[in-house]
């Protein structure tokens, strides 16, 4: 059996933006910092 995708709500979603836009983080740094792949929060 195949691995089930990792789902995210949607406050955590917009955390995630807030965190690149309003706080100025890059892609690369936000994803580190919240444990979550760089291509998941660009995609």
């Amino acid at each position: 059996m195949g691995k089930k995708a990792q789902s995210y709500t949607v406050g955590f979603r917009a955390e995630a933006v807030k965190l690149v836009l309003a706080q100025e983080f890059s892609l690369r740094g936000t994803s580190q910092r919240i444990s979550v792949l760089k291509g998941t929060l660009a995609g």
